[in-house]
C-alpha cells in the first residue's frame, strides 16, 4: 500500500473546501493509497504528474 502524503499547500486548499466535498476527496486519496499498484494511472498532459478526479476537481499526484 502506498502512503498519501499533501502537500502543506493542498492541506490549507483542502481545509477551504466544503466538509462533505472535502472528506470526499480524503476518501479518493484512502482509495488511490490502497489501489495504487494495480490501476491505470493517468498524467497530465505535458506534466510528470498524474490526475485522479473526484466530481469536478482534479486531484494531481505523483507516485514515488
Amino acid at each position: 500500500m502506498f502512503e498519501v502524503v499533501l502537500e502543506e499547500r493542498a492541506s490549507h486548499q483542502l481545509a477551504r473546501l466544503p466538509r462533505k466535498i472535502g472528506g470526499g476527496i480524503l476518501r479518493k486519496l484512502r482509495w488511490l493509497s490502497e489501489n495504487a499498484e494495480v490501476i491505470r494511472h493517468e498524467r497530465l498532459t505535458g506534466h510528470e504528474e498524474y490526475s485522479l478526479h473526484y466530481g469536478q476537481y482534479r486531484i494531481p499526484y505523483l507516485l514515488d
